[in-house]
């Protein structure tokens, strides 16, 4: 039972034990080396874990040869391939965030330049509804959730960028006739919604749970009319990252699929694939929706990166949210087996 948050907001932690692999750039603590006995330091050697590099196991007198000092280096390749735990929290953006989430906003137009500074300011000013996701509270953002309403930052330069090139980018006459009314309506909501690839797909339950109950307090205790009803939005606009999959189109001699006539989806012709597991469920409900190409370039026989823009109703909204916690909710209810209980 979610209850409701106090006057002072605090952080908001996921379930512990989420796994994700390391970044590149992040380093394993080398494993600890049981001390030996001098007598048995050779058989030891040749049966304990290596060192980091060859160079180093010769350096330190235990007169390891190169096979050993390759030996160990399998070894760690072998570790550095395993996932690890980490304990991944949401928090309230701050300022210190402003670099990681604007990184995560870059990608939102498919790579085209826009004021992506000042939609990150806007996300951390906006702190009612919006939350950053972390590995600790000093670390950087790998994701960032906020709902932003297209009438109240209708004069934000960020948001008028965008409003330009979905009206632009949109391949479907009869979907831009639907599109352009909803960009500059009080009763739609920018759902932004951006995370590092690697993050796991529990996370999406939980961050949409977190976001949609920050919606609901906010329209009871923002502290005037204006601003309650800035959050009673009615739709909700999507720009979600995803691919095309150039091997699941039909043959150039295959009749064009007519869009169904209670939505029109401009990108019926090929198959989407998505990076998370919300905008799956979120798509499946929409009223409409198309995708427009970024501007990386990758073969034409491999998954194309696409962005999928979409608008979706408050209850259909509701209805993609109940979905994606029976599908990937109870994995992350579920959590990591406790190798004690065993």
């Amino acid at each position: 039972m979610v209850g409701k948050r106090p006057l002072e907001r605090r952080s908001k932690p996921v379930r512990p034990g989420l796994e994700r692999r390391p970044r590149e750039d992040e380093e394993e603590e080398d494993p600890p080396v049981e001390e030996v006995a001098p007598q048995d330091a050779d058989e030891a050697e040749a049966s304990g874990p290596g060192s980091e590099t060859s160079s180093e196991s010769g350096s330190d007198g235990s007169g390891g040869s190169e096979e050993d000092g390759d030996d160990g280096n399998d070894s760690e390749g072998t570790s550095m391939s395993e996932e690890v735990e980490v304990d991944i929290e949401f928090f309230d953006p701050k300022e210190s965030d402003f670099h990681g989430i604007k990184a995560l906003l870059q990608d939102l137009l498919g790579g085209e330049e826009y004021e992506s500074s000042g939609l990150a300011d806007t996300i951390i000013a906006q702190s009612t509804v919006g939350t950053v996701v972390k590995s600790g509270e000093d670390e950087q953002p790998i994701g960032v959730a906020s709902l932003l309403n297209m009438k109240r930052y209708h004069d934000l330069e960020a948001l008028k960028q965008i409003r330009g090139h979905l009206i632009s980018s949109c391949p479907d006459a009869t979907v831009r006739e639907q599109l352009i009314p909803v960009l500059g309506d009080v009763a739609t909501g920018l759902l932004v919604n951006e995370r590092v690839v690697n993050c796991p797909p529990q996370i999406g339950p939980p961050l949409m749970q977190a976001l949609f109950d920050e919606i609901s307090w906010a329209i009871e205790d923002e502290p005037t009319e204006e601003l309650r009803d800035s959050f009673r939005v009615k739709q909700f606009l999507i720009v979600a990252p995803a691919y095309l999959d150039p091997l699941a189109a039909p043959q150039a001699d295959d009749k064009p699929k007519k869009p169904p006539k209670k939505k029109a989806k401009a990108e019926t012709q090929e198959a989407v694939v998505y990076r998370k597991p919300e905008d799956e469920f979120f798509h499946r409900h929409c009223s409409w929706s198309f995708t427009f190409r970024g501007t990386k370039e990758v073969p034409s026989d491999e998954l194309q990166p696409v962005r999928l823009a979409m608008l979706v109703t408050a209850d259909a909204a509701a209805k993609a949210r109940q979905e994606l916690q029976d599908a990937i909710g109870n994995i992350a209810d579920t959590g990591p087996a406790d190798p004690e209980a065993e």
